[in-house]
């Protein structure tokens, strides 16, 4: 998988958070009177449900990346030691945390400048003791250990990233020592039933699998033999190939909707099918493919800021521009542009930084989300 590749995969992902949280409740629909629904209500709020699969393709990407820069360290180096998980994870840690401090720093003071519905005080309670606990929790990924409230509900994702970051190093030596199958039959079948674990819910249990396969799909280069395979021999293999993926992709559909407590199983693959999609069909489709790339790599912040943005500052205000196409569109729009002048500030103020204290180093690359 490619860069660019994982960015239009990233994209993809965005498009379908901010579909789902636009659309997945049912009572929205009624009460803003949408039109331009697909065939009806109930099938578009149910499409809306089935873009939830967007956490399970940033998780599958998070799985790949981080098995494809430990498989890129250890073909430069002859042995692979504690170090290089130490520095991985702290790396990437600050780079999942820098955004949230900053854009805490950022939401609240607005919200508040702005009397916004959603306050600190509401949040985590009008004493200084639990605001200042609220937003240290938050900026540092880990409110949920803590039991406590995100400022903004969608950055639950946080923690469970926190974790993948964390136990990145066990997963891999359990994985490297049992085998692909063992590790997914203990993620799929085991610890869920084992544990009487409620797979609806969203724990890093849920995401889990698509987690692995994302590792094991970089660890035996699937895609770069799939690939090959794909662009030899027959010339027709593509078109074959893309029905097979469509036809997968369906019947995921299908069995999500005739079957119950599967979805994280059915997500994971998904995850992978769609991923698979992506890789092996063309990516030079003009104009089409730079946007997606340009929303992937910047899908970090437009996952951070879209529903503080429809649910505060716009407060609902977006659902009255009635036609679902065109709010869905304002959202990404909006969504982008704010993010991309975020992330422009961000980097700038952690450049300075840098630069001020004599760091030699370039930048630290941005965690994939």
């Amino acid at each position: 998988m490619t860069k660019k590749q994982s960015k239009i995969i990233k994209g993809t992902a965005i498009l379908c958070m901010i579909f789902h949280h636009l659309f997945y409740r049912i009572e929205r629909f009624d009460q803003y009177g949408f039109t331009g629904v697909i065939g009806n209500s109930k099938l578009t709020n149910s499409i809306a449900y089935d873009m939830k699969v967007c956490v399970a393709l940033f998780v599958f990407v998070s799985g790949y990346g981080m098995l494809a820069g430990l498989r890129s360290y250890m073909e430069k180096n002859e042995s692979l030691n504690a170090s290089y998980f130490e520095r991985s994870a702290v790396r990437q840690y600050l780079n999942l945390i820098k955004d949230t401090i900053f854009l805490l720093c950022i939401l609240i003071p607005v919200s508040v400048l702005l009397k916004l519905p959603k306050l600190p005080d509401n949040v985590w309670g009008e004493s200084t003791g639990s605001i200042i606990a609220g937003c240290l929790t938050n900026a540092l990924g880990i409110a949920t250990a803590f039991r406590l409230s995100w400022f903004i509900n969608s950055w639950w994702y946080l923690f469970i990233a926190v974790l993948f970051i964390i136990l990145f190093p066990a997963i891999y030596f359990i994985y490297r020592r049992c085998g692909a199958v063992f590790v997914l039959f203990i993620s799929i079948i085991l610890i869920p039933y084992v544990l009487n674990l409620d797979m609806s819910n969203d724990t890093f249990w849920r995401y889990l699998p698509a987690f692995l396969i994302g590792m094991i799909a970089a660890d035996k280069r699937l895609f770069e033999k799939c690939k090959e395979w794909i662009d030899s021999g027959i010339k027709g293999r593509k078109i074959v190939s893309a029905l097979i993926l469509l036809a997968l992709l369906a019947l995921l559909v299908f069995v999500k909707h005739h079957t119950s407590g599967y979805n994280y199983v059915i997500h994971a693959l998904q995850a992978l099918v769609v991923s698979s999609a992506i890789v092996f069909l063309p990516q030079d489709i003009p104009f089409f493919s730079r946007c997606m790339e340009v929303l992937g790599d910047n899908s970090k912040y437009m996952w951070l800021i879209h529903v503080w943005i429809y649910g505060q500052l716009f407060n609902g205000m977006l659902f009255e521009l009635k036609n679902i196409w065109l709010i869905f569109a304002s959202l990404v729009v909006i969504s982008l542009i704010i993010s991309i002048v975020l992330k422009f500030i961000c980097d700038r103020i952690i450049g300075f930084f840098i630069k001020a204290f004599g760091e030699k180093d370039a930048p630290l690359d941005r965690v994939k989300a």
